[in-house]
């Protein structure tokens, strides 16, 4: 199971061979609302076995280095399972498990639920350091 946190969020648990838009746009799976977020940032495209974070048009850093493209898998994370993420300026983590029974967690199938569960606007001035 993957999970992302962006800002501080609960984490969503991400679906294979579904493509996660991460932008400034209200209709993007993961809106986020923060001067450092361009339209169309990026994506999390799902695989079975790992995902690619691809930058569009923003800034994107995988445990702390600037990518245009990176393939994600268990092996990437550290010991705690963690990938660090950043956007823009603004912060996320992946998880990487195989415990998928927390009930707390988001799991986003289609294009409804994506809208429903995520799309609520990211307020990143309350979770700023």
């Amino acid at each position: 199971m993957v999970r992302v946190s962006i800002n501080g969020q609960p984490p969503v648990e991400l679906v294979p061979y579904v493509r996660y838009r991460i932008g400034s746009r209200s209709y993007m799976e993961f809106y986020i609302d923060h001067e450092s977020i361009e339209g169309y940032h990026g994506v999390f495209d799902c695989e079975p076995d790992c995902v690619y974070v691809i930058k569009l048009l923003g800034q994107t850093f995988v445990n702390g280095k600037e990518v245009e493209v990176q393939k994600l898998t268990s092996e990437s994370a550290g010991e705690d399972g963690l990938v660090k993420l950043r956007f823009g300026e603004v912060e996320a983590e992946m998880y990487f498990d195989s415990d998928s029974t927390n009930d707390e967690d988001t799991t986003l199938t289609e294009a409804s639920v994506l809208t429903k569960d995520i799309k609520k606007k990211l307020d990143c001035s309350k979770h700023e350091k």
